[in-house]
């Protein structure tokens, strides 16, 4: 069994999934081991089948023995990679704060002057983002001191990007909104038949939906949602950006209140 064999069946018997690049910076650690266990400076190509076989061995009772190792490594890489992605996501959100709070093809609810802004990056195929949509409701009907700003990320294929298109055409017809809750409240995915059914049903006109939703302004939108997603580190649904930190993932009520709580009594100057 190779190195690296013996490190993905290792973690997988204790229930861990591991990634190319963990597995990658694993089996540099073990190569690491390698070396440190001969006294003479020496290249890989130097040592003989024999001898890579010897240590391989020697490795591998050193692992059985403590596999903590590699469950270390695995929670000091994974932290790296959490404190890089929130100093990205901080970085971020100052550097495209009006993009972020004040884009003007954005559609916002809630008190439109309020002192905190709740800004949802959101796919209407998103089965995370449907389970949110009571808790979004709540926190509005609860809250009224603050403001949602709805970003199309339509990012799970031609149904998510077509709904988004109808939904922010839906704002010439005034029905943004209840179009909106409408969509995510469905069940199950949305499609260019379901949306359509689902725009008659709240009296839209959809001769003159299909026809908005042509607009440039609107492929524009859901580009530059695209490219500020990217520019946060996002790269899934939902994801939150609450004052002037992101929160990537589903957020239960009693945590988004607090969250809100916490962005109020800290301000934010840039939101």
């Amino acid at each position: 069994m190779s190195g690296n064999d013996y490190i993905i069946e290792l973690f997988q018997s204790k229930g861990c999934e591991i990634t190319m690049r963990m597995l990658s910076l694993l089996s540099l650690t073990v190569r690491l081991l390698m070396i440190a266990l001969v006294t003479t400076p020496v290249t890989a190509a130097e040592f003989t089948d024999a001898q890579k076989s010897e240590i391989g061995a020697v490795i591998k009772d050193y692992l059985l023995k403590n596999p903590e190792i590699l469950e270390q490594a695995m929670a000091e890489l994974q932290r790296k990679q959490a404190e890089q992605q929130a100093r990205q996501a901080t970085d971020g959100i100052k550097q495209n704060a009006d993009a972020i709070y004040r884009a003007s093809a954005d559609q916002a609810e809630g008190n439109l002057k309020g002192k905190v802004t709740v800004v949802e990056f959101f796919d209407y195929n998103c089965p995370y983002c449907k389970r949110m949509l009571p808790a979004m409701a709540a926190l509005l009907e609860s809250d009224k001191d603050v403001r949602i700003v709805m970003k199309e990320f339509p990012i799970l294929g031609e149904g998510s990007v077509y709904a988004s298109r109808a939904a922010v055409a839906a704002v010439q017809q005034g029905k943004y909104w209840p179009f909106h809750l409408a969509l995510l409240g469905s069940q199950g995915r949305v499609d260019q038949a379901r949306v359509l059914t689902i725009a008659k049903g709240l009296g839209i006109d959809t001769d003159k939906l299909t026809k908005d939703m042509q607009s440039p302004a609107i492929t524009t939108m859901i580009e530059t949602n695209n490219g500020l997603a990217g520019k946060l580190g996002i790269n899934g649904t939902p994801a939150f950006v609450i004052g002037d930190k992101l929160y990537p993932g589903a957020i239960e009520a009693d945590q988004l209140k607090t969250v809100v709580a916490e962005a109020r009594a800290k301000g934010c100057a840039i939101c």
